[in-house]
């Protein structure tokens, strides 16, 4: 009977640990070009990307 009670202390005791939010505390920062896929993008009609889809300048690619 006593391990019974001891049990149930343990898990009665470990119930707030198991309520916190899941995935509190991590944070994901992505920094530099990979932060918006390189360049040129699809559509897009910026100077920068049309000067990659004309040939005047290289596609900056992920790394």
């Amino acid at each position: 009977m006593r391990s019974l009670a001891t049990l149930i202390a343990i898990f009665v005791l470990a119930l707030p640990a198991a309520a916190q939010e899941s995935g509190a505390g991590w944070e994901l920062v992505v920094l530099g070009v990979a932060q918006d896929g390189g360049m040129p993008h699809p559509g897009c009609t910026k100077s920068p990307c049309a000067d990659v889809f004309a040939g005047t300048r290289r596609a900056e690619k992920v790394s």
